[in-house]
């Protein structure tokens, strides 16, 4: 028998994030009694503008940097990055009540009608990532809010692509570029298919929001061109989401 044939999505685990939140609890960790229901999640806390960070109470007891906005958003950053990072912040959220989550983050464009800074929707994901497979045998994973994810793209005019995710970024091969240019996927990251398999898992709404940063093709990679303009577009984002869901 394989090791990975021991993971039964329908098997319960024995540790649960439920466990970790009442051991937090009795220690006094958090410093709130409840949190919002809907939460922005980005990689890094400049995604966010200082006016919005100043109107908003710093959460304590979660890992990263995190923020309750008028108590009716909650701002999550700086937890790490990758699959696995966001699920950890992902299982704790959900026991302590978040409903739903929206991350907006950078990836790497595969497509040559992207450009930089140019934001896009995930509808679906290929997964690479060994930590999506503990909560979904699914290569392919579509986001589970169709109708949510459909009102997001037309709020903020924009597209839906597919992404592939990753676990080594520095293992990118030719022969993986080839893939997806035949099989029509636009951008590479780390994070979507966590999110995913998250979201299918627990039938909770999910929604991946990238902005192409870096390019790679067959045989080069690019760096980005504007890296404060890349920062910026996710403020713009991450504003029109604060407007729309409030």
């Amino acid at each position: 028998m394989l090791l990975n044939d021991l993971i039964k999505i329908d098997e319960p685990s024995i540790l649960k994030a439920k466990d970790i939140v009442q051991w937090k609890r009795s220690k006094g960790s958090y410093n709130f009694s409840s949190l919002p229901k809907v939460a922005l999640i980005a990689l890094k806390k400049n995604a966010f503008s200082r006016k919005t960070l100043l109107l908003s109470k710093k959460i304590k007891g979660i890992s990263g940097k995190n923020y309750s906005y008028k108590s009716k958003l909650l701002l999550c950053s700086d937890f790490g990055s990758g699959s696995t990072s966001i699920i950890l912040l992902l299982e704790e959220l959900h026991s302590l009540g978040v409903k739903k989550f929206i991350f907006v983050g950078l990836a790497g464009i595969m497509d040559n009608h992207i450009s930089e800074g140019e934001a896009n929707v995930i509808s679906s994901v290929r997964s690479l990532v060994g930590s999506s497979y503990y909560y979904s045998k699914k290569e392919n994973i579509n986001a589970h809010d169709l109708d949510w994810l459909n009102k997001t793209a037309t709020v903020l005019g924009i597209n839906m692509k597919t992404s592939i995710c990753v676990d080594a970024p520095f293992r990118e091969t030719p022969a993986l570029i080839r893939f997806c240019a035949k099989n029509n996927i636009s951008l590479i990251e780390m994070e979507t298919a966590g999110l995913y398999a998250f979201s299918e898992f627990y039938g909770v709404s999910c929604l991946s929001i990238l902005i192409g940063a870096d390019r790679l093709s067959v045989d080069t990679w690019e760096h980005p061109k504007n890296i404060e303009q890349l920062i910026k577009k996710q403020k713009d984002i991450i504003q029109k989401l604060i407007k729309h869901l409030i």
